[in-house]
């Protein structure tokens, strides 16, 4: 497949910050950073690398950027899903971007927990897999009546998850290309997650997060919260938690921390613009929220102990390598950050 060179830009400035926790986390942030009071347990210092946060380049698209990232399983390279199509940028340096699907939109993108394949969304709303390793590919799933939000795989890699403009959430067999069930709700759906050990699975709509039992579609919990979109879900590792970022037209946009065993609200953090993006660090221990900033947050403490600038438009996505030593960000304003997470 032809490669591609896209534009990578070294930023300057105040560019790192290191969060050491009592039990001996420290955290690099590689762009600009503004450091925020740190509250215990987490102690913030400001330090000051060579480099700049990497940033991919795109080209806008009818004013509208990178709409979602995802690492690969063995966290060697980052699928991006954006406005000019669907990449595959390789690690270390992300010089050397891979066009995947180009031309049309590339509306959401997922990718497998133990292989290379990804799922990604079409601009006619299906769904397709791209795997480097698949030789006999899977046929695209068929059944949204619109625009697919997002997608998930199961822990397993065995199921699929998708939520849609068409108000349903959809599960699909992951392996052999075909719907499981459908399960239909009031209002469109923006976002879904699934539990850490597969067995539920969280979808997002207006001002609500409904729980399903993964495997029949049956809801479990139908969590209330804030007035707004829920845009984006994510669960803690120990799948304790359940957080939502909501989408409101105020400065401030809550994040609703949610205790998945009493479906009672842990906290409420709030963030400057709207909550698009919420991502648990692979210890549990922090948590990076994407708005008109990055926010990162101590999951203990409810508290903010960094923010991440350099984005000069809202961030759409946020998530962590799976080894927890890079966190990506991807946002309207057509660029893709990585940013070191030092354990």
């Amino acid at each position: 497949m032809k490669r591609i060179n896209l534009r990578i830009v070294l930023a300057s400035g105040l560019i790192g910050i290191a969060i050491c926790a009592l039990a001996g986390i420290a955290l690099t942030a590689l762009g600009a950073l503004n450091r925020l009071a740190a509250p215990q347990p987490l102690r913030a210092a400001v330090v000051a690398p060579n480099n700049a946060s990497r940033i991919i380049e795109l080209s806008k698209w009818e004013n509208v950027g990178v709409r979602q990232i995802a690492w690969s399983a063995d966290g060697k390279s980052l699928a991006i899903a954006s406005a000019k199509g669907l990449y595959l940028a390789g690690l270390p340096d992300f010089v050397a971007v891979q066009p995947i699907e180009i031309g049309r939109p590339a509306w959401s993108v997922a990718s497998a927990h133990n292989s290379s394949t990804f799922a990604y969304v079409k601009q006619d709303s299906r769904i397709a897999f791209h795997s480097e390793a698949q030789n006999n590919p899977l046929p695209d799933l068929v059944g949204h009546q619109s625009v697919v939000y997002a997608l998930a795989f199961s822990p397993d890699d065995a199921r699929l998850a998708s939520v849609s403009d068409d108000k349903t959430i959809r599960m699909w067999d992951a392996t052999l290309g075909r719907a499981l069930w459908k399960s239909s709700l009031v209002d469109q759906v923006r976002s879904v997650a699934f539990s850490p050990d597969g067995k539920s699975v969280a979808a997002g709509t207006f001002a609500t997060a409904q729980i399903f039992d993964a495997a029949s579609g049956r809801v479990i919990a139908t969590l209330t919260g804030k007035k707004g979109w829920v845009s984006t879900l994510a669960f803690s590792p120990d799948g304790k938690i359940l957080a939502a970022g909501f989408q409101i037209r105020e400065s401030l946009a809550p994040i609703q921390l949610w205790s998945v065993e009493s479906q009672r609200e842990i906290a409420t953090l709030q963030a400057a613009g709207a909550i698009r993006a919420v991502a648990f660090s692979p210890d549990g221990k922090i948590l990076a929220t994407g708005s008109a900033v990055i926010t990162l947050w101590d999951v203990a403490s409810q508290q903010s102990i960094a923010t991440l600038t350099g984005h000069t438009d809202g961030v759409n996505c946020i998530y962590f390598s799976p080894d927890g030593t890079l966190l990506a960000s991807g946002s309207d304003d057509g660029t893709v950050r990585v940013w070191g997470v030092k354990p």
